[in-house]
C-alpha cells in the first residue's frame, strides 16, 4: 500500500479544515424588546462623550431584568442635556428616546455606543456584517422638522468613524446597514461640550474586532417657532457578525497550501 506523502497529508488536512471553518453568523450586539414596565431616564445626560462611562438606566428590576442575550449597558452623549433621554415604555418594543424643546433652526443630535467589553461574543473572533436598527422615527409629528438622519458610529482603537446617513420620518422604519465596501465612511469626533464633528471621507475601516459600535441620530426644528419639542427614537439595535477562524487554523491552511504548491513545482521541474 502506498503511503501518502507529508505534503499530501498536509494538503488533505488543510482542505478538511477549510471545510469545517466556522461560517455561522452570530449576534454581537442586541438591544430591544420589552425592557421596562415604566419609562426609565438615563443615569446621566452628558454633552461630552466618555467611552468609559455608561449612561443607561440602572440594570435590574426596573430596566432589563433579564439581560440574557441582550446588551443593556451603553454609553453616549448628546448636543444638549435633553429633557427626555429615556428608555421609554412602549408595549413589546420599548424605545431609546431623545426629545427637547428647541428654537427654530436648532439641531438635536445624540450618539449611543456599545463597548466591546459588553458584547455578546468575543469581538476578537468576529467580523461585522450587518447592523439593523428598528423603529427609527421622528418624534413630535406635529412639529416641522428636517435633517433627520441616522448613521453608524464605529470605533477602532482610538479612531472613530461615521457612516453615510439614512433618512427617516414620523413613521417607524427599519434601517439596515450592510458593512461592505459600498458603505461610505467619514472621520468622526464624538461630542465635546455638545458638538460632534463629521469630518472628511475616509477609506473603509476594518470591520474586525471593533472597540465599540453604535449610532448617531439627529433632527432639526424648522417650524418657525421657538421652544418646540423635537426628537427621535429607535426600538432595537442589532449587530451581526461572522466568526473568524483561529490563528492556528489559518496556520495549518497556510502550511498545507505551501507544501502542496512545493510538491506541484517539484513535479513540474522533473
Amino acid at each position: 500500500m502506498k503511503i501518502p506523502s507529508l505534503s499530501a497529508l498536509l494538503g488533505i488536512a488543510a482542505l478538511t479544515t477549510l471545510g469545517t471553518l466556522p461560517a455561522h453568523s452570530s449576534t454581537i450586539v442586541y438591544w430591544g424588546g420589552n425592557l421596562v414596565t415604566s419609562s426609565q431616564s438615563f443615569s446621566t445626560k452628558p454633552i461630552t462623550y466618555n467611552p468609559a462611562t455608561a449612561i443607561n438606566p440602572t440594570v435590574g428590576e426596573n430596566y432589563y431584568p433579564d439581560a440574557t442575550g441582550g446588551n443593556p449597558v451603553f454609553g453616549g452623549a448628546m448636543s444638549i442635556a435633553a429633557s427626555t433621554a429615556t428608555i421609554e415604555n412602549s408595549g413589546n418594543s420599548d424605545r431609546i428616546a431623545f426629545q427637547h424643546g428647541l428654537n427654530d433652526g436648532v439641531v438635536l443630535s445624540a450618539m449611543v455606543m456599545w463597548n466591546s467589553a459588553n458584547f455578546l461574543t468575543n469581538p476578537i473572533e468576529m467580523t461585522l456584517q450587518t447592523v439593523t436598527i428598528g423603529g427609527v422615527r421622528q418624534r413630535s409629528s406635529g412639529v416641522a422638522q428636517d435633517s433627520q438622519e441616522i448613521r453608524l458610529v464605529l470605533r477602532q482603537g482610538d479612531d472613530y468613524f461615521i457612516s453615510t446617513a439614512q433618512s427617516f420620518n414620523t413613521t417607524g422604519a427599519t434601517k439596515t446597514f450592510s458593512l461592505n465596501s459600498e458603505l461610505g465612511w467619514f472621520s468622526f469626533t464624538p461630542f465635546n461640550s455638545g458638538t460632534a464633528t463629521i469630518g472628511a471621507s475616509v477609506s473603509t475601516p476594518s470591520y474586525d474586532a471593533p472597540a465599540a459600535i453604535g449610532y448617531y441620530q439627529q433632527t432639526r426644528n424648522i417650524s418657525g417657532n421657538a421652544n418646540q419639542q423635537i426628537g427621535f427614537d429607535i426600538t432595537s439595535f442589532e449587530v451581526v457578525g461572522d466568526a473568524v477562524p483561529e490563528p492556528s487554523t489559518w496556520a495549518l491552511l497556510g502550511v498545507g497550501a505551501a507544501f502542496a504548491a512545493w510538491r506541484v513545482s517539484r513535479r513540474a521541474k522533473r
